[in-house]
């Protein structure tokens, strides 16, 4: 949620109107919905670190393109980068097994 308020305050410093309703998102997004129903917990971690290597993904696609029209809110994405990477590995390390 910080990253997406950290976004959607950027975007209107540089005079974008951000649209992060739920219908947008939800219409938008190509992760496959979360299974229903009692999930065990490696499937959980399993499922969490694929959803945040997806995004990084997504974010790493449009790095360059916006870092060369503004390289402050480049700045912004390597930080979420560099914050669910670290979050996908600690996450992933609770599945894996010793």
């Amino acid at each position: 949620r910080g990253h997406a308020d950290v976004i959607a305050e950027r975007m209107r410093a540089i005079q974008v109107v951000p649209d992060g309703t739920a219908e947008t998102v939800s219409t938008t997004t190509d992760l496959a919905p979360y299974p229903q129903g009692l999930v065990s917990a490696p499937d959980t971690a399993d499922a969490t670190v694929e959803r945040l290597a997806r995004t990084v993904g997504a974010v790493r696609e449009v790095f360059d393109d916006v870092d060369s029209e503004d390289p402050a809110s480049a700045d912004l994405l390597n930080a979420i980068i560099n914050d669910f990477e670290q979050q996908a590995w600690m996450i992933g390390s609770e599945s894996d097994e010793v």
